[in-house]
């Protein structure tokens, strides 16, 4: 539950210490000359896993540390590719938002605290009129016969989250103009660290140029396909 200043707080005295707190982390941590991307936080943090699992004898417990573990190292993938941009953007990672700010631009949820997360979202990246949200999954090809069935899964859980925050943005940037169409670009992707391109066949063209495949995450002979992509 939220402190009583906090609940008493009105919705202007929010955005000031909401805008109060930018200009902290700007001044923190932001490269003010360097063309290179900035991460908040600064790196994911791995302190609480180990290097590798043994293949046998595993508990229900370290199975779901081992998921955790799988799905810290997607997310990895994914931040190296954004780190090695030569780019002025700045990169937020795991970012949520409670019930109380969603409604500042979304309906309130009148049956959950103000306090409450209600929707999170891998990465974002914001840059020189843009706003990119990047969903991402460890799911990858395996030998069983659901495997399509767990990749399409995965990718309609990520384009739900994807879709909420985008929505969610759309009205931050529009304000009580919901017909505003002077807005960045702004738009959701889901990444797939794990699969490429030409080993899936799930996708529809359309929900192909949603996905970042591992293809677009590495650098070949020096080249780095995450930049080609973006």
């Amino acid at each position: 539950e939220p402190s009583t200043a906090i609940s008493e707080e009105s919705d202007a005295e929010l955005l000031e210490r909401i805008r109060k707190a930018e200009e902290e982390i700007l001044d923190t941590y932001c490269h003010k000359q360097v063309n290179e991307p900035t991460m908040l936080p600064p790196i994911p943090n791995n302190s609480k896993f180990i290097d590798k699992y043994p293949e046998e004898g595993l508990t229900e417990e370290n199975k779901a540390d081992q998921r955790k573990q799988e799905n810290y190292e997607a997310e990895v993938d994914i931040y190296r590719a954004l780190e090695s941009m030569e780019e002025k953007i700045i990169e937020l990672h795991g970012l949520n938002y409670t019930n109380r700010q969603f409604a500042l631009f979304e309906k309130y949820d009148e049956n959950k605290p103000p306090n409450k997360v209600v929707g999170e979202c891998d990465f974002v990246v914001i840059g020189v009129n843009l706003l990119v949200v990047i969903e991402v999954s460890d799911v990858r090809i395996d030998e069983s016969v659901t495997s399509d069935k767990k990749i399409r899964k995965a990718f309609n859980q990520k384009k739900k989250q994807g879709e909420r925050t985008e929505g969610f943005i759309r009205k931050l940037f529009a304000g009580s103009d919901e017909t505003s169409t002077d807005l960045p670009f702004i738009r959701w992707f889901c990444a797939f660290p794990n699969l490429s391109r030409d080993a899936v066949k799930v996708f529809t063209a359309d929900e192909s140029s949603r996905i970042i495949y591992n293809d677009s995450c590495i650098t070949v002979n020096g080249h780095n396909e995450f930049k080609q992509w973006w």
